[in-house]
């Protein structure tokens, strides 16, 4: 299966403590023509590779700072145009913000979802501020829960760092009970 990875944009709306990309002085986001074009181009080149299945995932920066409505217009359209293509979506997402629109947008293509949680509200907070050095594990941990509620499964996504060799294993037992399985 051939996969593409998409980076709608390199902006994020988080500044974790160990990014390798610092921060950004420009901020890039690919149009709608622009990101249409590209993926017209993946999926003619899987129809001449004879590809009857691939893989999209969303990525950046944040995936999500993307306007959903411009991806639900060039998903439909690969929908119309490759109907001889299974096209299975994924991103992964640090899960700071999620509209209904992209809730809705999840289900409708069935997007497999990864969620950057770096462990407990220690160590996630401690890791992964937001633009003002806030903490931004409710929000997510929340955000995960109302994927969870609208039937739609999570995986979750780990940066491990030397200061989890000082932690016990009780996120673990934590993302168990809440069947949230770790990539």
């Amino acid at each position: 299966m051939l996969n593409l990875i998409l980076k709608g944009t390199n902006a994020c709306n988080l500044r974790c403590g160990y990014c390798s990309l610092g921060e950004k002085k420009q901020v890039e986001m690919l149009g709608v023509s622009d990101m249409s074009k590209a993926l017209s181009w993946f999926l003619e080149y899987a129809r001449k590779k004879n590809q009857r299945r691939v893989q999209i995932i969303l990525h950046g920066g944040e995936p999500f700072l993307v306007p959903a409505e411009q991806y639900r217009f060039c998903f439909q359209e690969l929908q119309e145009k490759y109907k001889d293509v299974e096209i299975c979506y994924s991103a992964q997402t640090n899960g700071y913000e999620l509209s209904e629109d992209y809730v809705e947008l999840i289900r409708d293509y069935k997007i497999r979802i990864g969620v950057s949680l770096d462990g407990g509200k220690e160590v996630h907070d401690r890791q992964r501020k937001g633009i003002c050095g806030e903490g931004t594990y409710e929000k997510v941990i929340g955000n995960i829960h109302m994927l969870k509620d609208n039937s739609i499964p999570v995986s979750v996504l780990m940066v491990i760092t030397q200061y989890h060799q000082k932690m016990d294993f009780q996120f673990f037992d934590f993302l168990a009970r809440e069947k949230i399985p770790v990539k």
